[in-house]
C-alpha cells in the first residue's frame, strides 16, 4: 500500500471530518466523503482512496477503529498501530463488496480528543459547512498539530 495518494485537508473532503456530513463511521460513510456514490462504491480506485484516507486519519488520531464487523472477536484484542489496522482492513474489504457488506466489516469513531476540540472550536449542526470547508479544513492540518494531546 502506497501512502498519501490523495490529500484529505482538501475543502472537498470535509465530510471526513465531521460527522454532521458522511462522516466516517463505516466503509461506504468514508467512500461517500471521499466523493464516491452507491454506483462506484465497489470500485478499485475508491477501496485505495479510502485506505489511504483512514490511514492518515488514524495516524493523526483523528479515528480509531470502533468494530471489526464480523471479525471483532479475532482483531478486538490486538494492539495495532494504525500500518497494522490498514493491513487488515485491506484484507476483510473483499472484492466488489457493497453497501451492506461495509456494514460487517468495520467502523470508525472520531477520537475523544478530535471531537471535544470540534465542540470547542463550535463545530456542530448549525456551522457554515461552506465556510468550513473553506477555511477550517484546508488549516486542519495545522490545527491538529495545536491541538492534539
Amino acid at each position: 500500500m502506497e501512502k498519501n495518494k490523495i490529500n484529505i485537508f482538501q475543502s472537498k473532503y470535509l465530510d471526513l471530518f465531521t460527522d454532521f456530513g458522511y462522516g466516517v463511521n463505516s466503509l461506504s460513510d468514508i467512500l461517500q466523503s471521499l466523493g464516491y456514490n452507491i454506483e462506484n462504491l465497489n470500485s478499485s480506485s475508491g477501496k485505495t482512496e479510502a485506505i489511504d484516507a483512514i490511514g492518515q486519519l488514524l495516524e493523526k488520531e483523528i479515528i480509531y477503529v470502533l468494530h471489526w464487523g464480523k471479525h471483532h472477536n479475532i482483531i478486538k484484542n490486538l494492539d495495532l498501530n494504525y500500518k497494522q489496522t490498514l493491513i487488515f482492513i485491506n484484507e476483510i474489504w473483499f472484492e466488489n463488496a457493497n453497501y451492506s457488506d461495509f456494514l460487517d466489516m468495520v467502523t470508525f469513531k472520531y477520537t475523544d480528543w478530535y471531537y471535544n476540540k470540534l465542540k470547542e472550536a463550535g463545530i456542530d449542526v448549525n456551522t457554515d459547512w461552506g465556510l468550513f470547508g473553506k477555511e477550517f479544513v484546508p488549516n486542519i492540518e495545522e490545527w491538529i498539530k495545536e491541538k492534539r494531546p
